[in-house]
């Protein structure tokens, strides 16, 4: 684990054109719901996409099997709004509320799309590291282009800085694999 990478970044992998329909569809999908979470099944294109972009990293600085997707969901943080240190593979493979699909498989790569230009926001910075490292040193300005996807193992430790004016969207899902590899 720790030769590994630790996260793999494509700038603006996605045009922006398709960020503002995701933005724009998650709009139109949280009409009329209160606080309730906006996503899109594991078999929509959306999620098809970013599972392109992590299988390809996963091939060349992984080699996970990867067999399944979570839906993708839409995270947004306004003014204020973080995220702690955590962990994403925390995903239980014996959870009964689990679908019977994804029961016996865990979290092995997390994927984030960032969905709006960084002049739209200040503060949000993503940062990550290994458990028990100093935090990895990365550039702000690459992790904070529209378009950009980032992808990491699930183990890695993460969190968003808070948001200090305007707001931040982005797309996120989960590739999962089999415990053992």
């Amino acid at each position: 684990m720790v030769n590994e990478p630790l996260v793999r970044v494509i700038p603006a992998g996605i045009p922006g054109y398709v960020c503002d329909w995701i933005v724009d569809d998650s709009r139109a999908r949280a009409s009329g719901t209160a606080d309730a979470p906006v996503s899109w099944p594991a078999d929509h294109w959306i999620t098809g996409l970013l599972w392109h972009f992590a299988s390809r990293a996963n091939e060349t600085d992984w080699r996970y099997t990867i067999v399944a997707s979570e839906s993708a969901f839409l995270a947004t943080y306004g003014r204020k709004g973080f995220s702690t240190w955590h962990a994403d593979d925390v995903l239980k493979p014996t959870d009964a509320n689990l679908p019977s699909a994804l029961r016996g498989l865990t979290r092995k790569l997390s994927v984030t799309l960032m969905l709006n230009e960084s002049s739209d926001y200040s503060g949000g910075d993503f940062r990550i590291k290994r458990e028990g490292a100093a935090e990895t040193e990365l550039d702000p300005a690459l992790f904070r282009r529209k378009g950009t996807v980032i992808i990491h193992p699930s183990y890695a430790l993460t969190s968003v800085r808070p948001v200090t004016k305007g707001v931040k969207h982005s797309l996120v899902t989960w590739l999962l694999g089999p415990l053992t590899t």
